[in-house]
């Protein structure tokens, strides 16, 4: 499946590279890995992208939410370039993730107080809305389709180096 999404965006001019990485979102050293590693493999990328996926269910449970974001802002943070980058939030299309009380309104809110400056010209939380997609597929051990719902978030992160 990678190779035809790479072959897609290629004709694009986008190039993609798969870095599996083992990371626990809950422990800043093993966030400081991660960032180093995202930094040797980027470091000639025109652009960044960071896509993430499916945290609802684990940090929507106690006070796992609280405790990971300060990693979340430091891969953010360094998700930052001189030309526009930009984070990609995939989760299941659930009420406890769409709804305004949900995950993604707890993200938005975060996002927006941690980083004000892509706010600060007249942009505000509202703006950043979510998209949702429901598609079908066929189970692999059952002859049956399984539905699945998703939403997505789009944050534009923040130019920095000489930028504006």
């Amino acid at each position: 499946m990678l190779q035809n999404v790479k072959k897609d965006l290629a004709e694009q001019a986008i190039s993609i590279e798969l870095h599996i990485v083992s990371w626990d979102a809950l422990d800043k050293f093993s966030t400081s890995n991660l960032v180093r590693k995202m930094t040797l493999h980027c470091q000639y990328a025109a652009a960044r992208m960071v896509i993430l996926a499916n945290f609802s269910g684990f940090l929507n449970f106690g006070d796992k939410w609280k405790k990971a974001q300060p990693q979340f802002e430091e891969i953010f943070r360094h998700s930052t370039d001189e030309i526009l980058s930009t984070a990609i939030w995939i989760e299941p299309g659930k009420n406890d993730v769409t709804s305004e009380s949900g995950f993604f309104g707890k993200l938005t809110k975060w996002f927006k107080d941690n980083f004000q400056v892509v706010f600060g010209k007249g942009r505000s939380s509202e703006e950043i809305s979510f998209a949702s997609s429901t598609s079908q597929f066929k189970h692999p051990l059952k002859d049956r389709a399984i539905r699945s719902n998703l939403t997505v978030v789009r944050f534009d992160l923040p130019k920095v180096g000489g930028a504006e």
